[in-house]
């Protein structure tokens, strides 16, 4: 982890970097790679489904991961549902 304090010269006022405001985005059509272990468990709302379990979410489009699925996300819910839902690219 790395820390960086920012001192102003006005009130010793110190913050550290990466506390607070340092969200990341995600918009409905962006998009992603999602890294999944798949599961025994069988969604019981989806006919013929496997639950995946989503290991890793890559946001950019400059890092390719092993074994990732290539997918446009079309709906999320990181707050209460908890779940990414998306089209994933060539199907």
């Amino acid at each position: 982890t790395l820390y960086t304090i920012r001192i102003l010269p006005l009130g010793g006022y110190v913050r550290l970097a990466g506390w607070g405001d340092d969200k990341t985005e995600i918009k409905k059509g962006q998009a992603a790679s999602l890294v999944v272990s798949k599961s025994e468990v069988v969604n019981p709302e989806a006919e013929n489904s496997v639950s995946n379990i989503v290991r890793r979410i890559n946001l950019s489009e400059h890092v390719e991961l092993e074994e990732a699925i290539p997918m446009l996300i079309t709906e999320y819910d990181f707050e209460k549902e908890l779940f990414i839902e998306g089209e994933v690219f060539g199907e």
